[in-house]
Parts: structure tokens; sequence; C-alpha cells
């Protein structure tokens, strides 16, 4: 993984990813972290695209190699 595009996610970007890494689902993750479920939708788009993956599947394995 590149650590460059790492040091680019954003503290938000950050909790959702580890938060969605641990319950896999979306609105979980926003009741924990108390968002709304599009917030964290876009959180992980948004981290997705740093990383160059298209899909949540390849940005849970991406994240779990962390």
């Amino acid at each position: 993984m590149n650590r460059h595009r790492a040091a680019a996610i954003t503290p938000g970007e950050a909790a959702v990813l580890c938060e969605t890494a641990r319950t896999e689902d979306i609105r979980q993750t926003a009741r924990r972290l108390n968002l709304h479920p599009k917030t964290v939708y876009s959180h992980l788009n948004n981290a997705g695209k740093k990383f160059g993956i298209r899909n949540r599947v390849e940005l849970l394995k991406m994240i779990a190699l962390l």
C-alpha cells in the first residue's frame, strides 16, 4: 500500500474505515459514530477513490492489511 495515499485519509474517513472493518454494516457504523448513513457512505467512497478502489469488498480487504 502506498503510505502517501494513507496519509491523505481524513480523520473522519479513518474512523469510518476502522468501524466499518469491524461491523461491515453502514447503518451500524453510522449509529456508533453518531453520523448519518449517507455520511458514512460518502467517507467510504472518498477513501476508496484515494486508494483507487471501486467497491467495498476491496476496500475492506485493504483495511484488513493496515
